[in-house]
C-alpha cells in the first residue's frame, strides 16, 4: 500500500495546476460558526458550501477506547468517542494545505461533502 501510495504522489507532482484548480484553491471551505443551528441554505451557499465547526472539543476525545479504522492516499480515519457523546468518525489528513500539485485537496473536498447533505437537510 505504501508503494502504490508513492508512485500516485510522484505521478501526481508531474502534472501542472490548472487555472480553475489554482483559483478553488482560494475558496473558503469552512466556517467558524458552530453546528447549533441549521445552516443557511441560500444558492450562493450551495455554490460554495462551507463545513461549519463541530460542537465537540477535540481535547475530549477518549483516545483509550478509539480505535484507528483504515487509512489511504489523502487521509486515516479513527473511531473515536467525545467524552460521552457516543461513537463519531475522527478523519485526519496527511494535508494541511492545499497541494502545490496535481491533486485535489482532500480536507475541502471532504468539507463540501459533509456540508451538503446538512444544507439539504435543512432545505427540505
Amino acid at each position: 500500500m505504501q508503494e502504490y501510495i508513492s508512485r500516485l504522489r510522484r505521478a501526481q507532482e508531474i502534472r501542472v495546476l490548472e487555472k480553475a484548480q489554482t483559483r478553488a484553491a482560494t475558496v473558503a471551505f469552512r466556517d467558524d460558526m458552530l453546528m447549533s443551528s441549521p445552516p443557511s441554505c441560500s444558492a450562493a451557499d450551495f455554490k460554495r458550501p462551507r463545513l461549519r465547526r463541530c460542537l465537540f472539543d477535540p481535547a475530549t476525545i477518549d483516545w483509550t477506547h478509539s480505535s484507528h479504522v483504515g487509512g489511504g492516499l489523502d487521509r486515516h480515519i479513527w473511531k473515536v468517542w467525545f467524552g460521552a457523546h457516543g461513537l463519531y468518525t475522527l478523519e485526519v489528513f496527511w494535508d494541511a494545505n492545499q497541494p502545490d500539485f496535481h491533486h485535489y485537496f482532500a480536507a475541502q473536498r471532504e468539507c463540501h461533502n459533509a456540508a451538503l447533505p446538512q444544507m439539504l437537510e435543512t432545505a427540505i
